[in-house]
Order: C-alpha cells, then structure tokens, then sequence
C-alpha cells in the first residue's frame, strides 16, 4: 500500500510516484481511498502515458479521483461548474494535464477535460471515505476508466499524442490522506 498526506498539515508540494518502466497498452487495476475531515473537496489521480516535466510536476493524461473545489475547474478549463457551491466530482474523469507541449490546452489553461464521468452515475458508485475500485485500460487510441467496474469514461484518442509514458500515483499537498493498495499492471501485446 502506497499512503501519503495529512490530516492537519498537509505537505510542502504535490508528490508523484512513478513506475520506474514506461507503459504503452496497459489494463492498471488499483483501489484508492481518500481520508478527509472537513475538507469536502480532496482530490488525487492515476497519471498514465506520463513523463515528469519538473521535479515534482508530471504531465499527461489523469484518471481522476475525487473532488475539487470548482472554482479551480472553471479557472483552469473552459467548462463552467453548474453549482459552484458544491465540490466539483472528478472521479472517474479523464483529465489531460501539464504537458511541456500546451498546445493541446486552451489558451492560458494548462488543463483539458477530456471526459467528464457522468455525475448521478458516480453519485452512485462511489464510497466516500472508503475503497474503490479504478481500473484504467489504455491500448492504442482507445482508454477505458472503470470505477468499481463501472465504465465511467470511453474514450478515442484523436490528436498525434505520445502512446507510452509512465504510470504515477498523484497526492495534492492540502491537507488530507491519499491511499492506494493492491495495485495490478498488465501489458497488452
């Protein structure tokens, strides 16, 4: 099991834990739990195809987990929150992220949702505060994120995008837990 944050203090800068072996077609399977207080809007993700574009930066795409603030969506993305008073659910999105080539994202953003899950569907599948289930499955231009073995996302890579890349498991430096045990990778030939 692989654990880092913190309930009170949270850390100095995010943290990425990379495969050491880079990854084209793949099926990832992992459980991720987030430990929150008060904080209604923790949020972590599965980086894959990734490379590090800084120290303790990673560019690529993102299985989301979690939620965010969504002020944060609408300043980064060109979506608009419909309630902005309520934590924004990622889980089970497939985000694109901080590439070193940010020709993909609109202009000033340096992030682009490529999917959102479906909202009452993931309203359903998720356990707060306990396990569940991701399993993202990348081969091609073809990604899969399943939660709790519900397909959240399809989706068909269109752009001339890197194929391979490594898998990182991502913690947000604001204060709460990020988990993530029994964590399976199997190449597709």
């Amino acid at each position: 099991m692989v654990s880092r944050g913190n309930l009170e203090e949270g850390l100095d800068h995010n943290y990425y834990l990379c495969t050491t072996q880079e990854y084209s077609d793949f099926e990832l399977t992992l459980a991720a739990k987030l430990n929150y207080s008060n904080k209604k809007d923790a949020n972590a993700g599965v980086y894959f195809r990734a490379n590090r574009t800084k120290p303790n930066v990673v560019g690529g795409y993102e299985a989301d987990i979690g939620y965010i603030n969504p002020s944060v969506i609408e300043r980064n993305t060109d979506y608009s929150p419909i309630d902005m008073n309520i934590p924004f659910s990622l889980w089970g999105s497939l985000i694109d992220e901080g590439r070193e080539d940010n020709s993909r994202y609109p202009e000033g953003k340096t992030v682009v949702p490529l999917k959102f899950s479906d909202r009452e569907l993931i309203l359903n599948l998720i356990k707060p505060n306990d396990w569940n289930e991701i399993k993202v499955i990348a081969y091609g231009n073809e990604i899969e994120i399943k939660i709790n073995g519900i397909t959240t996302v399809q989706y068909t890579e269109k752009d001339n995008i890197s194929s391979k890349g490594y898998i990182c498991l991502q913690v947000h430096k604001e204060p709460y837990e990020v988990h993530y045990k029994d964590i399976r990778i199997r190449k597709i030939d």
